[in-house]
């Protein structure tokens, strides 16, 4: 199925678009599409742990990297990169295929570089070596070996190794192995002689002397009992220790210290009260009192007995000590955990909820420009500077006679009214039905009008005089006549009885209060004890009670996953999520708020093809004062909501054609003429024609509306009522 794309019209609300039902069927058909597929992948960018359900097949493309970044191929655990035959491991290249050549090969004229070092693509001859020249790249030359020639970049003369100029010549080992030279062997950063209980002697030469990082050593060993010290330039030399060198040079003490100021100086050691001092060959002893002089006897003492506790009261029941340092003692509060946030006093960070600060949220998300200049997509407007916005942009079309009519909706002229009714009959009417022949009337038939012959015919129907001498108004009025029942207005009428009582606030108070919180379906019977609270049991789905954790503020307490505490960045992004930035307003959500730009955009768009002197709404033009339909054969509808009017100032009505169908309750008030035409319709100068029956079809069952009024056909024609029950002559009151 191809893609099916919504029309959206050519300007908002033009009737142009596609209809909602129309837009979200294509909306739900594309879904469909999308879900229906098995194969096919557009983006795994949002999946953070995507995974093949084959084998990838690249299909003759690339796996690139962009802004220059590496591809990584990383195995879990021991796992190991494998390419065909090729096996990866930390950092080492192996053949996948036991006992078999691991080929490097160039493609073409391509070498295979390592480290830098571009090798030779062919073997050379028996015997040659590897030479580089300087710029990376290796290829085979002869050994000159034997007592001259070279080796690369080394010299080798007679019994002379030389390197290029300035260059340092390296001499590896291989393995377990040694650099022996001579009696020296050299293994890592190791120097050791290759003689066994031989001394490694470093000797500079002539007047040259041992340095060992930077530190320079004598040439010459000095007298007995010399130390070497240094110049503090990295040069050492022998000296000789100073005569009774003292072995302190400051000691301190909480009260003091001393220096030695001259080799001679003694520290001497002092006891105190209670402390004393001695020496014994080259032990120092300090000895103290017994530390029972300082012990109080605590026996059949308790821990309130302390001076710096407070004693506790019967009402402490429950509390805890804490240290007050304002009176440097013991003090009894009462637990944090059996608090509630109303009695934890709010941290620096995790802030109470109040009024105020939601307000300050919105006021701070609030745009009070009554021109909206600022056209911003990230603040609601407030209901001020909407009001004042569309009433500027509407100033001069708040009426009809300031909008031009356009070319469907058209405005109501008496001209394009007449044209409509006059080109409507009576059996356009929803009630009225059509047939009729020649002589009929209309007559009610329960339903609606409908053709039938006239029982009246001949001269044998009702005159007023059969009406009791009243009008047609007064027989029609229900209160008029006796033993009709009475019809409540309202349950006040109605007297309660013992079953379904009344609703009274004393009657809910009663139940509230006689209920008590485990009495609710969803909290657990169980009987709490002292300090717990209700805490939500997902497993059971219910309220039980458990023990309170409770935090000294809410700082110490941690957040949630779902009640998270309050953040200006986190009411921010509810107001963000809530703004619907949309020009046209497309999506016409009912959850959303408009952002001000777009109340700005839409408004501006909306009012953009009004005049001031005409209106075309699509189906109806308003031009000055006359309203047209502009579809054809199609009603102009003036509904009211509710109970509301379609009030017409006046109406000429010698323009209006009788309507071809009466439905409802209409109410003739005195003084009314009623005027019939033709005159061949009126019967015996009655002003109106009854329905009629006959006493067999009002006995048999033939019922109407309350107060509806028949003429009796075979018993004179006399008018007769319906009470609910039965039909009764209007005369009399009695069964017909």
């Amino acid at each position: 199925m191809a893609i099916q794309k919504i029309n959206l019209g050519s300007a908002g609300n033009d009737g142009t678009g596609d209809a909602i039902r129309t837009a979200f069927s294509k909306v739900n058909d594309n879904f469909s599409e999308l879900y229906g597929r098995s194969t096919g992948l557009t983006d795994i960018v949002g999946d953070i742990t995507p995974q093949l359900g084959g084998s990838l097949d690249v299909n003759s493309k690339s796996i690139v990297s962009t802004s220059n970044g590496n591809i990584l191929i990383s195995p879990d655990g021991t796992g190991h990169v494998l390419l065909d035959t090729i096996k990866i491991i930390d950092s080492s290249i192996t053949s996948n295929i036991a006992n078999t050549d691991l080929v490097l090969t160039g493609n073409g004229t391509g070498k295979v570089s390592i480290s830098g070092l571009k090798y030779p693509s062919t073997d050379g001859a028996n015997g040659q070596v590897l030479k580089t020249n300087g710029s990376g790249v290796l290829s085979w030359v002869n050994n000159a070996g034997g007592g001259g020639g070279s080796t690369g970049d080394l010299s080798i003369i007679g019994s002379t190794i030389s390197g290029p100029s300035n260059a340092d010549v390296n001499i590896f080992q291989g393995g377990t192995g040694h650099i022996v030279l001579d009696g020296v062997k050299i293994r890592d950063n190791k120097i050791s002689t290759t003689s066994s209980n031989s001394n490694l002697e470093l000797t500079a030469n002539a007047s040259g002397k041992v340095s060992i990082s930077g530190i320079i050593y004598p040439t010459a060993d000095g007298s007995s009992g010399q130390v070497l010290t240094t110049n503090g330039s990295g040069v050492l030399s022998f000296v000789s220790i100073p005569a009774n060198q003292n072995l302190f040079a400051t000691v301190s003490s909480d009260s003091g210290s001393t220096t030695a100021n001259t080799v001679t100086d003694t520290l001497t050691v002092v006891g105190a009260s209670g402390v004393t001092t001695g020496i014994s060959g080259d032990t120092l002893t300090i000895s103290g009192p017994s530390l029972s002089s300082y012990l109080q006897n605590l026996s059949g003492q308790n821990f309130t007995t302390l001076s710096d506790v407070a004693t506790p009261a019967a009402s402490d029941d429950g509390k805890i000590l804490y240290y007050e340092h304002a009176s440097t003692s013991f003090k009894w509060k009462t637990d944090s955990a059996t608090l509630s946030t109303d009695a934890v006093s709010e941290g620096s960070s995790n802030l109470y909820f109040t009024n105020a600060r939601a307000d300050a949220r919105i006021t701070n998300a609030l745009k009070d420009e009554d021109n909206m200049a600022s056209n911003s997509n990230t603040h609601v407007p407030s209901q001020q500077s909407v009001k004042a916005y569309v009433d500027s942009q509407i100033l001069t079309k708040d009426n009809t006679d300031e909008i031009a009519e356009g070319s469907s909706n058209l405005y109501y002229t008496n001209a394009r009214a007449d044209a409509r009714i006059a080109a409507a009959s009576l059996t356009d009417l929803s009630d009225v039905s059509s047939g009729a022949t020649s002589g009929q009337v209309l007559k009610w038939n329960g339903s609606a009008w409908a053709p039938a012959d006239d029982a009246t015919a001949g001269g044998g129907g009702t005159n007023a005089d059969t009406l009791g001498g009243q009008n047609l108004a007064y027989v029609l009025n229900y209160s008029n006549h006796s033993n009709t029942p009475t019809i409540p207005a309202n349950t006040s009428q109605i007297s309660e009885n013992s079953a379904n009582l009344y609703y009274t606030n004393a009657r809910a108070d009663a139940r509230i209060a006689a209920a008590s919180l485990s009495a609710l379906s969803n909290v657990h019977t169980a009987s709490p004890t002292n300090g717990q609270e209700l805490k939500w049991d997902n497993g059971n789905s219910r309220w039980a009670p458990a023990a309170d954790n409770g935090h000294s503020n809410t700082d110490s307490l941690s957040e949630g996953s779902s009640n998270q505490y309050f953040t200006n960045a986190r009411a921010d992004a509810r107001i963000t999520n809530a703004l619907k930035d949309e020009d046209n307003m497309a999506s016409n959500s009912a959850t959303h708020i408009p952002s001000q730009q777009s109340v700005k955009a839409y408004v501006d768009s909306s009012i953009s093809g009004i005049s001031t002197t005409s209106l075309n709404t699509g189906a109806i033009t308003y031009d000055d004062n006359e309203i047209l339909g502009t579809r054809s054969n199609e009603n102009i509808l003036i509904t009211p909501a509710g109970n509301g009017k379609v009030i017409i100032s006046n109406l000429e009505a010698e323009s209006i054609n009788a309507p071809s169908t009466l439905s409802g309750t209409y109410t003739i008030s005195s003084p009314t003429t009623i005027t019939l035409s033709p005159t061949s319709e009126i019967i015996n100068a009655a002003p109106m024609k009854l329905l009629g029956k006959t006493i067999a079809q009002l006995q048999g069952g033939f019922t109407a509306s309350n107060g509806s009024m028949v003429a009796v056909s075979n018993s004179g024609h006399k008018p007769a009522y319906y009470d609910g029950s039965n039909w009764k002559y209007v005369f009399d009151n009695s069964n017909v």
